[in-house]
C-alpha cells in the first residue's frame, strides 16, 4: 500500500489537525501490533470501486446498519451487512477454478477481487482472471492465487470487504516519517502471512 493518507477519515467528529493526529497514531499502533512483521493482522483491499455491486443499491448500502431501534454503537458506527451474495461449489487445494452460484450480484467482468474464510488458515484474497457464466447465475471462474486451502460446498466468497490475513515484509515496513503541520501519508509493504 502506498500513499496511505494520513489525514482521517471524514464524517468523525474530530476536524483538521485532530483528525491528523489520530490517523497518525492509529499508524503508529497498528504498527506495534504488527511487531515488525512477527504478527498476523487482516488486511482490506481498498477495492470499494471495483467490486461487483448490484445495479439500483447505493454502494453504501450495507454500511451503518442501526440497532434494532434505530440506534447506533456509542461512536457513531453501525453493524455491517455483507450485500453481495456468491457462493462456490467444493473445491480442492490448488484449485484455481470455480462454479459459482449468483445469489445478488452485479455483472462479473473479471478482475475482481474476493476473499475467502479458510477453516486453517483464516482470509485469503484471491482475484478473478476469466469468468464464464453458463446462466445468469452460475457459472465458473478461474483465478490466482490457487485456492490456499480446500473448500466445501455451499462457501461464500467475500466480494463486499476483501481481506488477507498479512504480516510486513520486514521491521521497518511501516516506518513512519512526520511532517509537522503537514498532511502525511506512509506506506507500508505486507506479504500473505502462512
Amino acid at each position: 500500500m502506498s500513499d496511505v493518507s494520513l489525514s482521517g477519515r471524514l464524517g468523525l467528529a474530530d476536524r483538521g489537525r485532530q483528525r491528523q493526529r489520530n490517523a497518525t497514531l492509529l499508524w503508529r499502533a497498528v504498527r506495534q501490533i504488527a511487531d515488525g512483521g512477527v504478527n498476523r493482522i487482516v488486511v482490506p483491499r481498498n477495492d470499494a470501486l471495483f467490486r461487483p455491486w448490484p445495479a439500483g443499491l447505493a454502494a453504501s448500502f450495507g454500511l451503518d446498519v442501526p440497532h434494532g431501534e434505530g440506534a447506533p454503537f456509542g461512536d457513531g458506527d453501525g453493524y455491517y451487512q455483507s450485500v453481495i451474495d456468491i457462493v462456490a461449489t467444493a473445491a480442492d487445494l490448488r484449485a484455481t477454478s470455480l462454479n459459482i452460484a449468483v445469489n445478488y450480484a452485479g455483472e462479473l467482468i473479471g478482475g475482481e477481487s474476493f476473499s475467502i474464510l479458510h477453516e486453517t488458515l483464516g482470509w485469503r484474497l484471491y482475484e478473478i482472471a476469466t469468468v464464464d457464466m453458463a446462466t445468469d447465475t452460475e457459472g465458473t471462474i478461474t483465478f490466482n492465487p490457487p485456492l490456499r486451502e480446500a473448500i466445501g460446498g455451499d462457501t461464500p466468497l467475500e466480494f463486499d470487504r476483501p481481506r488477507c490475513v498479512m504480516r510486513l515484509t520486514n521491521p521497518s515496513a511501516m516506518n513512519l516519517s512526520v511532517q509537522p503541520w503537514n498532511f502525511n501519508s506512509a506506506s507500508v509493504d505486507f506479504v500473505e502471512a502462512f
